[in-house]
């Protein structure tokens, strides 16, 4: 019985607290911040990378096509 009392108290309490930890509502984005993300996670080698392995890739990707 105690252990079932704790168990509701413990949940009925974490479900107010979460809430509190949330990301809260702040300033938008600004286009430099998009650019500060994109060269942190190096998007423009990936971007490459990809193009190239797929211009690699295209001309038998449409030839088995045909």
């Amino acid at each position: 019985m105690k252990r079932t009392t704790v168990a509701v108290l413990f949940c009925s309490l974490l479900l107010f607290i979460i809430p509190a930890f949330a990301q809260q509502p702040g300033d938008p984005a600004t286009k430099e911040d998009v650019q500060k993300l994109f060269d942190v996670m190096q998007s423009h080698k990936m971007f490459d990378s990809v193009m190239t392995s797929m211009t690699r890739q295209l001309p038998a990707l449409t030839s088995s096509a045909l």
